[in-house]
């Protein structure tokens, strides 16, 4: 899964190569408190369990127009569980 490579906590811009949203999509996630982020030295580190907390939120389900790539680690995600609940 693409979050396991990554540091536990991404600054934005990492999240923009990610997940193919805007900058100030973004940006707005975290000012509007969608998403758990610090500021820190005027760049916003968000912790990768809050991100994956807001993408899979019921706020995130209703984007209508979801990034590709939003798409296939919300696909990831659903594969994954259904994995894990049929051990």
């Amino acid at each position: 899964m693409m979050l396991l490579r990554l540091r536990s906590e991404m600054i934005l811009l990492a999240l923009l190569a990610m997940l193919g949203y805007s900058q100030s999509a973004i940006v707005k996630w975290c000012v509007t408190g969608r998403v758990n982020a610090f500021l820190v030295s005027g760049k916003y580190l968000i912790p990768k369990i809050c991100l994956v907390d807001y993408l899979i939120s019921p706020d995130a389900m209703c984007v209508r127009q979801k990034s590709f790539r939003h798409e296939i680690l919300l696909k990831e995600f659903v594969d994954n569980m259904e994995g894990n609940s049929s051990k």
